[in-house]
C-alpha cells in the first residue's frame, strides 16, 4: 500500500514536506480462532532539522482473539528503526481491546508500553476505524 503526504497544513502545523512510503501487510488465521497480523513499512521522512530526509523501517506483529461477542483483544510488538543520525530504535509492546460496532466500524482502546529507552514508557490510546 503506497502512500504520500502532501504539505496542506496551515498555522505552523506539520513540516511543509512531501513524505511517503509503502506498507506491506499480511493477515493469517491461526488455529484456535487466533489471528496474526504482520506488517512491514518503509517511510521516507523529512529530518527533524528540516534539512534532508531519511528512511524509517517500521515492523509489527500482532496476535488477536475474540473475547466475547463483538469484543476482541490483541497483543502487539511494534518496532521503528530510523536512519536519521542520532535517532535510536523505538520498541513497544501494545495491549488493546476492539469492539465491532458494525461490519465496517470498529472502536479501539489500549496502551503501549515502551521496551526501549526512546519509547514512551506508557501511552494510552483510543480510536475508531472505518473501512470503505
Amino acid at each position: 500500500m503506497p502512500f504520500i503526504k502532501a504539505p496542506t497544513n496551515s498555522h505552523g502545523l506539520g513540516n511543509d514536506a512531501v513524505e511517503g512510503g509503502v506498507i506491506f501487510p499480511l493477515a493469517v488465521a491461526l488455529p484456535g480462532a487466533w489471528d496474526m497480523g504482520l506488517q512491514t513499512e518503509v517511510d521516507f521522512r523529512r529530518n527533524e532539522s528540516n534539512r534532508g530526509s531519511h528512511a524509517e523501517f517500521i515492523n509489527s506483529v500482532t496476535f488477536s482473539h475474540d473475547i466475547a461477542g463483538k469484543l476482541g483483544g490483541y497483543v502487539e510488538f511494534f518496532s521503528n528503526v530510523s536512519t536519521e543520525r542520532g535517532v535510536r530504535w523505538v520498541g513497544t509492546v501494545d495491549l488493546g481491546l476492539t469492539y465491532a460496532m458494525a461490519k465496517n466500524i470498529q472502536l479501539d482502546a489500549g496502551c503501549s508500553f515502551g521496551v526501549t529507552r526512546p519509547a514512551a514508557d506508557l501511552q494510552p490510546f483510543t480510536g475508531i476505524s472505518l473501512r470503505f
